[in-house]
């Protein structure tokens, strides 16, 4: 027991690193495209991503973990049950968020919406891994948290050497970062069972 408590704590150390260092790369190259100014609206953009999605998952995230380990409750429909609601729950606020523009320093434009569209693939990642940690599956979740910054940075890269970044296509680099990790995060619940309907 205590060894497996080592080797889990020690692999979500490392990874917690990998997530930090690939972070720190992302943020360093976007901001030497864009400069000062355009630094600020993408990071006022993406915090506002970020709200918005603690807003849309209603608290299910930390509920997945909770009842999925309680026992006496079937794992697969609380699951189920729980992926079902962030679908919906991500969506709307995603769309809800239009009425919010008037309270921050930016212009609507479809580029920045482009960031806000990455809210419903972004919470229901994070339910993924939540649903994967209810289920004793630590690596599948450090690997998850891991992959968002290691993709963005991917997307990054391949379109630096391909056509070049702006501020537009950054914000396609994010969604594109987003979306391959919501796959990983299908992938794995899908490996594992994790998510299936109670017939």
């Amino acid at each position: 027991m205590i060894r497996k408590l080592f080797k889990e704590s020690f692999t979500t150390y490392i990874f917690q690193i990998v997530l930090i260092f690939f972070a720190f790369l992302a943020n360093v190259v976007v901001t030497r495209i864009l400069g000062p100014e355009g630094k600020g609206q993408y990071d006022v953009i993406i915090n506002f991503t970020l709200i918005i999605r603690l807003l849309s998952l209603l608290g299910l995230d930390i509920a997945a973990a909770h009842f999925i380990g309680s026992r006496g409750l079937e794992r697969e429909a609380v699951s189920f049950n729980i992926f079902f609601i962030g679908i919906f729950s991500t969506i709307f606020f995603t769309f809800g968020s239009l009425f919010f523009w008037n309270f921050i320093p930016l212009e609507y434009s479809f580029v920045n919406y482009v960031f806000i569209a990455s809210v419903p693939l972004s919470g229901l990642t994070l339910i993924s891994g939540f649903i994967l940690l209810g289920n004793g599956r630590i690596i599948n979740y450090n690997l998850l948290e891991s992959a968002r910054n290691v993709f963005y940075l991917l997307f990054l890269s391949i379109f630096f050497i391909l056509f070049g970044l702006n501020y537009t296509k950054i914000s396609i680099c994010y969604l594109f970062g987003i979306a391959a990790t919501f796959k990983l995060g299908l992938f794995f619940l899908y490996k594992y069972q994790a998510v299936r309907r109670k017939t």
